[in-house]
């Protein structure tokens, strides 16, 4: 993303290489909870192995809204409690050889976990995640799940076990200042895990960051889920025809306003 677009992510990526945080996300002694895939119940949504992603990550963004709300009030417990539900939506596998690859990559390394500092690392990685769309918080603090549904869309892997969720967000969209009123668009990815072998498996988060302007075109064919349709295998070729209307609507929209709508260009 170009200009003020740009801004927020390349910060985020410093501050994740320099080791800082932000916000709620303050460093401290205590234990880092368990990294484990299990059952959690929150805003009145219970994200089980039949939760959707697009109501796993209704709960972690209320969840890094929370975060940052009792940052502001100086709430210490009730940060930690936001900090400690954004991790327990966190893919701990996937995110675990993710680091592990990347320190063996750095250091030459052939390392095949990340032993004792496994929860701490990971723990660490997901409170990372507040800072990176927190400047942006005002488009989901208030969300409900019906709207984050309705006005986002999602990839999905015809494997079922990748999933990437896009959602359109702005600083503050009552704004006429440009730099106040900047907008991105979120791109969070899930994974299927499973808490044990062989047991059911959940969405869970393993990546947080932003749509840039280049986005190559799937590789493969992906199950779409946008404007309230599913386009899988059994969808019309009126449902697909309708989204695909409607995002090059959006995208002419955009373009009459002088602006591109990165979001729809991607769906399209």
């Amino acid at each position: 993303m170009g200009g003020p677009r740009s801004a927020r992510p390349i910060v985020a990526v410093l501050l994740v290489a320099g080791g800082l945080v932000f916000a709620g996300c303050t460093d401290d002694e205590e234990k880092p909870p368990a990294a484990e895939v299990r059952t959690v119940e929150a805003y009145g949504v219970t994200l089980g192995p039949e939760a959707t992603p697009q109501e796993v990550v209704y709960v972690l963004l209320r969840s890094i809204a929370d975060d940052y709300e009792a940052a502001k009030a100086k709430d210490a417990k009730a940060a930690r409690s936001a900090q400690e539900l954004t991790f327990s939506l966190a893919a701990p596998k996937i995110m675990e050889e993710r680091l592990v690859g990347a320190v063996n990559q750095l250091n030459d390394l052939h390392k095949k976990s990340l032993g004792d500092e496994r929860d701490a690392r990971l723990f660490k990685t997901a409170r990372y995640w507040a800072p990176i769309v927190g400047h942006y918080r005002a488009s989901f603090q208030d969300i409900d799940l019906a709207t984050l549904t309705r006005d986002s869309w999602v990839a999905m892997a015809a494997d079922g076990r990748t999933a990437e969720f896009f959602h359109p967000v702005a600083h503050d969209r009552s704004q006429t200042d440009p730099a106040k009123a900047e907008t991105a668009t979120l791109k969070i990815e899930l994974n299927r895990e499973s808490a044990q072998a062989g047991g059911p498996e959940y969405w869970r988060v393993s990546r947080v960051r932003f749509l840039g302007r280049q986005f190559p075109a799937p590789s493969a064919a992906v199950l779409v889920s946008a404007y309230g349709l599913m386009l899988d295998e059994s969808a019309t070729p009126e449902q697909v025809a309708s989204v695909l209307v409607r995002s090059l609507a959006e995208m002419a929209g955009a373009e009459k306003a002088g602006k591109k709508d990165v979001w729809a260009s991607s769906l399209y």
